[in-house]
C-alpha cells in the first residue's frame, strides 16, 4: 500500500482487516480455481471415455467412421471448435493413409479413401512427422494456398458430402485454415479449424490420441477378421463350385435309362448328400439278354470321389460283358491301385441275372437284401472283401442264387442303413431289412418309395451326411 504520509496505528489496523479479508478471498479463489480444474477434468474424462467407449462398441472396421464424427462432438463439447475431423491409418510400406473423416458439420461420411502422402508437400511433413513420432504438426493454409490443398484433396475424397459441405472459391480465398496433426503408433488425428488451436487445446486433443491408440487393437481385431471372413468365404465359395462339379460329375455317371426287360422290374434311387461321395450304379444288357448290374461307393468325397467312379464307370463299360464277375473285379481294381490315389478305392457290388439264375459279388459293400416269395421273407446275402484298389489281389467269393417270380433283390450304399436321426440313432440294417421284407410284394417304384419316405422320417427331412442310394430288382 503506497501512501504520502505514514500510516496511523489506526489506518494500519484497517489495512490489516482488509488484507485478512483478501486472504479469505484468495484462499476461495484457489478452491473455486481449483474446482473449475477439476469439474473441467471430469468433463475431459467422460469426452475420453465416450470415445473410448464408441470405439470398443465397433462391430465393423468402416465403423471408424462414426469414431471420426464422435471425435467431433467430443471435441465440440469441450469447447474445441473443429470444422472436420480426420482419422488416419498409415501404411508405411504403400505410403499412404486410409483416411476416414467427417463433413464440417461433424456428419459421418462412411466410406474410407486411401490418400499418398508422398506427394503434397503438406502430406509429406505429416508422414515424416508419423515416422518419427513428432507430438505434432501444425500448418495454416490461406488464400490460393487454401483453394490448391482442397482441389487436390478432393480427388481422392470424392464424396458428395465433401463436395457439398465445402466452400466456394471465393471463401476459401478469403478464409484461412489451420491443421493440427496429433500422432499415435498407428496414424494420426487431423484436426480442420477456423482458428489456431491453442497449446492447451492441443494437449487434450493428444490425449484423445492416446485413448485411440489404445483402443487400436480393437479396430486392428475386426479389419483382420474381416479380411479371415473373405478368405474363408472365397474358400467355400470355391468349395461349394467344386462341389457342385462333382457332383454333376456324379450324376453324369449314371444311366439315362432303365433296362427294360420282360422278366424284371426295376427302379432305382439315389439322394446325393450336400457333401459329395461318389455313389454309383449301372447296367448293361449283353447281348443274350443277361442283365449286369453294379452298386458301388468310391472313398473319399469331392473330386477324387468323382475321378474314382469315372475309372470305374470306363471299366464296366469295357467289362460288362465279361461273364466272370471276379476277372471284372480283379481288372477294376489293378486300374485303380495303378493311379496311385492314397487311400482313394471303390467298394463295389456286381450282379448277373440269365433266365432264372442270379450271380453276385462284394467288395465291400454292405449286404445285398433277397426277398424270397415262397418263403414270405427277406435275407441278407453277405459277402466280405475289400474295396477294389484296396490290396494286389484279394480272394472275392461268389453267391449264386436260383430266383422265381416275385423275388426281390435290393441293393444299397450305407448312406441309408447309417443315417443318423436327432437324437443320434442310427437307422440300421435291422430296421432296413424288416422294413424291405414289408415292401417286398410291391412293384419296385412303390419298394423305393417306401424306402425314401422311411429315411426322410428318419431325418425329419434333412440332408443326410452321406449319399443314399438304392438299386431294386423284380423279377415277374
Amino acid at each position: 500500500m503506497l501512501s504520502e504520509k505514514k500510516l496511523s496505528e489506526e489506518n494500519l489496523s484497517i489495512a490489516r482487516r482488509f488484507v485478512e479479508v483478501f486472504d479469505f478471498a484468495y484462499t476461495r479463489f484457489l478452491d473455486i480455481t481449483k474446482a473449475e480444474a477439476q469439474a473441467r477434468e471430469a468433463q475431459i474424462e467422460t469426452a475420453l471415455e465416450r470415445v473410448r467407449a464408441r470405439t470398443m462398441a465397433m462391430q465393423k472396421s468402416n465403423e471408424l467412421a462414426r469414431t471420426a464424427a464422435h471425435l467431433f462432438e467430443q471435441l465440440s463439447s469441450l469447447g474445441i471448435k473443429p470444422y472436420r475431423c480426420n482419422i488416419a491409418i498409415v501404411n508405411r510400406e504403400f505410403k499412404n493413409c486410409k483416411i476416414w473423416s467427417t463433413t464440417n458439420s461433424g456428419n459421418v461420411i462412411p466410406t474410407a479413401s486411401a490418400l499418398p502422402l508422398d506427394e503434397y508437400p503438406e502430406l509429406i511433413e505429416m508422414y515424416d512427422g508419423w515416422k518419427t513420432q513428432k507430438p505434432k504438426y501444425k500448418f495454416k493454409l490461406v488464400g490460393t494456398e487454401r483453394l490448391e490443398w482442397t482441389k487436390y484433396i478432393s480427388k481422392y475424397l470424392p464424396f458428395e458430402e465433401y463436395k457439398k459441405n465445402n466452400m466456394n472459391e471465393a471463401e476459401l480465398l478469403k478464409e484461412a485454415a489451420y491443421f493440427t496433426n496429433l500422432y499415435f503408433r498407428q496414424g494420426f488425428f487431423t484436426i480442420h479449424s477456423k482458428d489456431e488451436l491453442t497449446d492447451d487445446q492441443i494437449k487434450i486433443i493428444q490425449r484423445f490420441a492416446y485413448v485411440f491408440e489404445q483402443t487400436y487393437t480393437r479396430f486392428l481385431d475386426l479389419e483382420n477378421s474381416e479380411i479371415q471372413n473373405k478368405i474363408i468365404q472365397a474358400e467355400n465359395e470355391r468349395k461349394t463350385e467344386e462341389l457342385e462339379e462333382a457332383r454333376q460329375l456324379q450324376l453324369a455317371m449314371l444311366p439315362k435309362e432303365l433296362p427294360q426287360l420282360p422278366n424284371l422290374d426295376i427302379a432305382v434311387y439315389m439322394k446325393t448328400a450336400t457333401e459329395v461321395g461318389g455313389d454309383y450304379y449301372d447296367f448293361n444288357i449283353g447281348t443274350d439278354g443277361e442283365l449286369t448290374a453294379v452298386i458301388g461307393d468310391a472313398t473319399g468325397h469331392g473330386m477324387k470321389a468323382g475321378t474314382i467312379v469315372t475309372i470305374t464307370k470306363s471299366m464296366f463299360n469295357s467289362l460288362a460283358s465279361e461273364k466272370n464277375i471276379l476277372k471284372v473285379f480283379s481288372q477294376i481294381s489293378q486300374v485303380i491301385r495303378d493311379m496311385k490315389f492314397r487311400q482313394l478305392s471303390m467298394c463295389l457290388m456286381m450282379l448277373k441275372i440269365i433266365d432264372n439264375n442270379l450271380s453276385i459279388s462284394s467288395a465291400a459293400m454292405p449286404p445285398a437284401f433277397i426277398y424270397i416269395k415262397d418263403e414270405n421273407r427277406a435275407h441278407e446275402i453277405v459277402i466280405n472283401g475289400m474295396p477294389l484298389g484296396a490290396l494286389p489281389s484279394f480272394p472275392y467269393k461268389i453267391e449264386e442264387i436260383i430266383l422265381n417270380p416275385g423275388d426281390t433283390i435290393l441293393l444299397m450304399s450305407d448312406g441309408y442303413p447309417e443315417l443318423i436321426n436327432d437324437k443320434g440313432n442310427m437307422f440300421g440294417y435291422e430296421k432296413a431289412l424288416k422294413l424291405f421284407e414289408e415292401l417286398a410284394h410291391k412293384p419296385s417304384e412303390k419298394i423305393i418309395e417306401g424306402l425314401k419316405n422311411s429315411a426322410s422320417e428318419w431325418v425329419q427331412n434333412k440332408m443326410p451326411d452321406d449319399d443314399v442310394t438304392f438299386v431294386v430288382i423284380k423279377v415277374k
